[in-house]
């Protein structure tokens, strides 16, 4: 009875690990033999690496957007309450007309525009702040609407 000839060299290297090896053989015409990978099974991964690698730098790049986005709208919403708190500190009767301006928040400037309209009520008047985007097109970042009484 003929043994089989194995064409793999299986070396012990401790108690649960081992290495095959392929070893040089008269299948092989007397070269060693080595596996690896096709250019096919390489282009693969690169694809699948690259669709991964763009996917994950858009989230990270609309994820960079939202913040931004954020960080402005939260600075208007402090030049809107800063600029209707100062109408109560001053404690004046403001005059109905529109005024425009710009104030500085976190070093941003932001422009906005103040509308006071007279209300049925003699007493009230109606303030609406707008502000907008410090840069680009103008867009509302933060409208803010009050109502004022007149000090008696």
């Amino acid at each position: 009875m003929a043994m089989h000839e194995s064409h793999f060299e299986v070396v012990f290297l401790g108690a649960y690990r081992c290495s095959v090896t392929p070893r040089a053989g008269p299948a092989t015409g007397g070269r060693s033999r080595t596996r690896g990978f096709t250019l096919v099974e390489v282009l693969v991964a690169l694809a699948i690496v690259a669709i991964a690698l763009a996917a994950a730098s858009r989230s990270v790049a609309l994820s960079s957007t939202s913040a931004t986005e954020l960080k402005l709208r939260v600075l208007a919403e402090f030049v809107a309450g800063n600029l209707m708190g100062g109408f109560v500190a001053r404690g004046e009767w403001p005059a109905t007309g529109a005024t425009e301006g710009v104030e500085r928040q976190a070093g941003v400037e932001f422009p906005w525009r103040v509308e006071v309209v007279s209300t049925p009520n003699p007493d009230l008047r109606r303030i609406e702040i707008r502000v907008l985007s410090p840069e680009g097109p103008p867009r509302e970042l933060r409208r803010l609407v009050g109502v004022v009484a007149k000090e008696n």
